[in-house]
Parts: C-alpha cells; sequence; structure tokens
C-alpha cells in the first residue's frame, strides 16, 4: 500500500503539471500572444520528451510555431511527435491494454499515443507548411499519410474495442468482477446517457473523416496534377465526397464544376482561396459517474468513478469576409473540430469504460483485501484503511489529456483573383482589417486564423500555383 501511495503522489504530481501547463498555454492563445505561446509550448516539449505527455506537448509546440510562421521548425516539432505515435503504433500490433501502471492508479499512467482526428491534422498541417515552403513534393507525401490515416483509423479502432475487452475480461476473472453485468447496469447507463447527451446534437460527417484534410487533398491534386487523368480523377473523387459530406457549402460546389471541366481540357483559372481558422476547439473535463462492481461481492457496491466529458468553447468569429474590388466574399464552414473531436470521442467511449471499471475494480479489491487482512490490528488497520481512502480518491481521476490548440471550426472563402490582387480581410469583433496584396501565382492560398472573438487575425498567405 505505501508503495502504491507514492506512485500516486508522483502521478498526481505530473497531472497537476501538466494541468498548469495546458492553462498556460490556453492563456497565452486566448490572448494571441504568439511569443508567450511558443515559449510555454517548447519549454513543456523539452521537459516532457521522454515522457506519456511527449506526444501531447510537440503537437503543442508544431502548432504554436506554425501560427508563429516558422514552418521548418514547426515540422520538426510535429515529426518528433509522429515519430513516437508510430511506435505506439507498431506496439499497437502487438496488444493493447490497460496496463499495471493504469490499473494501479488511472488512465493518466498510459502514454498520450494521439487520437485519430489528431493524427490527420498533424500530417495536415505539415502538408500546409510544406506548402507554405514551397515543397510541393513533401506536401504530396503528408497529404497521403493523413489520407491513410483516416482510411486506417476505422479498422484500428474497432481493434481497439476488442483489445480492450478481451484483456478486461482476463482481468476480471481475478478480480471476480462481472464486466458486461457491471456495464450493462441501469443505473450507471442511465447516468451515462444523462452526461454525454450533448454530443448527439453534433453530426458527424463520417467515422474519423475530416473534410478538412480531404479538401486540402482534393486542392492540391487539382492544382498539381502531376498525372494528368489520375490526379484530377483523385481531386475529382476528394472533392465529391466533401460536397457529399457538407452540401451546404457552395465554394466546395464550384469546385466540383471545376474539376469536371479541367477533366474536359479547359484551363485552370485565377482562383484566390481564404481558409479560416475560428476559435478553439472542445476540452475534456472530469465529471463523476456511480460505477457498479458486480461479482465483487453479495452487495453490488457502487463505486464514483472518474470519466472524461467534452466541455465546447465559444466566443469564436462566427465567419470572415474577404472584400476585393469585384465583391464581398463571406466564409462558409467547411469542418467543425467539435463535431469530429465529438464523433471519436464517442467511438472511444467503449474503451475509456472498460479500461475505467477495470483500473477502479482493482482499487477497489485492493483496499478490500488490505482493510480485511487488517481489520483486527487496531490502529495499524485504521491507517491502512485511512490510506486505502485516500488511495482511491487521489487517483481517481479522469484522463483528460489533449490537443487544446486546435480550431473550433474551419471556414472557406473562394472566389477569382480581383485584378489589383488586393484582399481586405474582415471579421466582425477584430479590432481591425488587413489589408493584404497577394502574392504573383495561379492559385493563391490566404490561410487566416483567429483564436478568440476580438483577438487580432493572424494572416499568412502562400502560392499553390
Amino acid at each position: 500500500m505505501a508503495a502504491a501511495l507514492l506512485l500516486a503522489v508522483l502521478l498526481t504530481a505530473g497531472c497537476a503539471t501538466h494541468t498548469r501547463q495546458a492553462s498556460q498555454l490556453n492563456s497565452a492563445w486566448e490572448s494571441a500572444d504568439l511569443d508567450r505561446a511558443v515559449q510555454i509550448a517548447t519549454s513543456a516539449a523539452e521537459r516532457r520528451e521522454g515522457t506519456r505527455d511527449e506526444v501531447l506537448w510537440f503537437l503543442e509546440k508544431g502548432t504554436a510555431l506554425r501560427l508563429a510562421g516558422d514552418y521548418e521548425k514547426s515540422n520538426e516539432a510535429f515529426d518528433a511527435a509522429e515519430r513516437r505515435i508510430n511506435e505506439y503504433e507498431e506496439l499497437a500490433q502487438v496488444r493493447v491494454g490497460v496496463g499495471a501502471a493504469a490499473a494501479l492508479t488511472n488512465l493518466n499512467a498510459l502514454p498520450y499515443e494521439g487520437y485519430a482526428y489528431d493524427k490527420v491534422m498533424l500530417n495536415t498541417y505539415k502538408a500546409l507548411n510544406h506548402l507554405a515552403l514551397g515543397d510541393l513534393e513533401n506536401a504530396r507525401v503528408e497529404l497521403n499519410r493523413a489520407h491513410q490515416r483516416q482510411a486506417e483509423a476505422v479498422r484500428r479502432n474497432a481493434r481497439r474495442i476488442e483489445l480492450a475487452r478481451e484483456e478486461a475480461l482476463e482481468e476480471a476473472e481475478g478480480e471476480s468482477i462481472d464486466v458486461d453485468r457491471s456495464i450493462e447496469d441501469e443505473r450507471f447507463r442511465r447516468q451515462m446517457e444523462e452526461t454525454y447527451a450533448h454530443l448527439n446534437d453534433l453530426r458527424a460527417y463520417a467515422d474519423y473523416v475530416n473534410p478538412f484534410a480531404v479538401y486540402l487533398d482534393g486542392l492540391y491534386f487539382m492544382a498539381h496534377p502531376f498525372s494528368l487523368l489520375s490526379d484530377l480523377e483523385r481531386a475529382r473523387i476528394s472533392l465529391q465526397r466533401v460536397a457529399g459530406m457538407i452540401n451546404e457549402n457552395p465554394y466546395v460546389n464550384q469546385d466540383v464544376a471545376l474539376i469536371h471541366e479541367l477533366l474536359l481540357g479547359r484551363p485552370l483559372p485565377e482562383i484566390t482561396y481564404v481558409f479560416f481558422e475560428t476559435g478553439r476547439g472542445p476540452v475534456r473535463e472530469e465529471v463523476r459517474i456511480d460505477l457498479a462492481l458486480w461479482g465483487l461481492s453479495r452487495d453490488v457496491p457502487y463505486v464514483g468513478a472518474a470519466f472524461p466529458t467534452l466541455q465546447f468553447r465559444d466566443r469564436h468569429e462566427p465567419h470572415l469576409t474577404a472584400l476585393t474590388s469585384e465583391g464581398n466574399h463571406r466564409s462558409v464552414r467547411l469542418a467543425s473540430m467539435d463535431s469530429i473531436v465529438a464523433q471519436e470521442f464517442q467511438n472511444e467511449m467503449p474503451v475509456v469504460v472498460t479500461k475505467t471499471l477495470m483500473s477502479t475494480a482493482t482499487k477497489a479489491t485492493a483496499q478490500y483485501a488490505a482493510s480485511e487482512a487488517t481489520r483486527d490490528m487496531g490502529l495499524v488497520g485504521a491507517l491502512v484503511h485511512l490510506g486505502g481512502v485516500v488511495y482511491q480518491f487521489v487517483m481517481n481521476q479522469a484522463d483528460i489529456r489533449m490537443w487544446q490548440t486546435l480550431p473550433k471550426e474551419i471556414q472557406l472563402a473562394r472566389f477569382p483573383t480581383p485584378e489589383d490582387r488586393r484582399v481586405t480581410l474582415n471579421a466582425a469583433h477584430s479590432p481591425r482589417n488587413i489589408e493584404i496584396e497577394l502574392e504573383a501565382g495561379l492559385i493563391n492560398v490566404v490561410y487566416v486564423r483567429s483564436v478568440t472573438r476580438g483577438t487580432p487575425l493572424v494572416v499568412n498567405q502562400f502560392v499553390l500555383q
């Protein structure tokens, strides 16, 4: 019990450090203080390298550096995150399980391996960084990786659920826990439904599909068809796929019409694309739900277990307007990260519930055994019982780690490039408009980031062709 308490103290300190650093990073982002955001994320990534939070902090570092316009260092950070993610994926081919440390403590003891949406956005951001650097070849590589990750995600998650259940059943035999009955307990299921009802309001596109990544894939291969027929066909498939997911976006429909003209041999016209990242994606918070441990004793104990839930952040700019000499063009939603994250969160819940059940059962069984063994030992028994209670309380924590600096939405505006090549960008609550002159090119891309309502817009641009 003493060793377990020591482990609990160490892990609790690590969780507190992560929470503090995440809070500091959020504060810097909310005030649009890019220098401070880079400093905090870089410092945290250096300190957490080689730890269970390494992937998370290199993702944060890469995002901060990207927003600051340091695309090379941003990709170095993303590369570091991806190397570790790939290592975790290789290990997962062998076995995925709760793990001894997690069973004795909580799921924070497991490494942050990255969710499917993390991996897709990681490669998408790397592709955008390469495009900003004029490196078309490596941008193509990253778009292929993003495409592959989305295709593999369904299979990987199904396997994760299967392996988590297999290990839970194996461990349950030693703990005398009826896994199925505990999960299907009426009281537990009612609390779960009430807690997560708000997630049902978000319409998902498709499991593990990010329309932004798919659209960028279509745009790239439309602008750079190295193999004319096959690459234009890939662009057509990607753009039509996005149009099918978000048919309310007129700009995507215009590109679908354009790709058919290109397939007929017509030339590519001068077009400007404006991508608008607005707001901040959801965060995970902790909620307590009574978990039934059927089979532990004759009287079914209900233990207050900690689960993660999603909270969505508002105070974002609802849209961006690009004003040109030929008209005004308002951005329209291309992808909702809220919906993408919520869909995967719901898909992941069977694994979270199973792991939390076994972790809770392991700790409850250990406490029960220790209390029984020292029941007649007076002060020693009382101290052991007290230690077990404290241990349970300290270690009953949900895993609320996640990539915190993703946007709430990614929007799109698209229009013929004006003759004077001048564009004014306006957001309703931004302190000032931003005027830019488009670089010389056939296909221009303007990338705009608004972190919160009222903060200055961060604007970058590159030429796609």
